[in-house]
């Protein structure tokens, strides 16, 4: 691959907040190509908060926002080779 050559398609492998992160940073850095992440987990990206008296006693969720990066996720499934 050449190497000025610009990716148009990425994939992040990861769903937790550091692969959210790296799909809103590629974006924000003007990648405009198919983004899309791979995770283990069936659920969407969600904060992992110590566990704290506020939480217990407010009862708040660890759902993250909605990601504006509009990546394609493809949840439960394990990355277990690159090729």
């Amino acid at each position: 691959m050449n190497s000025t050559a610009v990716p148009h398609r990425i994939v992040v492998v990861g769903n937790g907040i550091a692969g959210q992160t790296a799909c809103d940073t590629l974006r924000a850095a003007g990648f405009d190509g198919v983004l899309t992440v791979v995770g283990d987990e069936p659920r969407p990206a969600y904060s992992r908060p110590a566990l704290s008296k506020a939480l217990l006693v407010d009862g708040g969720s660890p759902e993250l926002a909605a990601p504006a990066h509009g990546a394609a996720e493809l949840l439960g499934v394990a990355a277990v080779g690159l090729d």
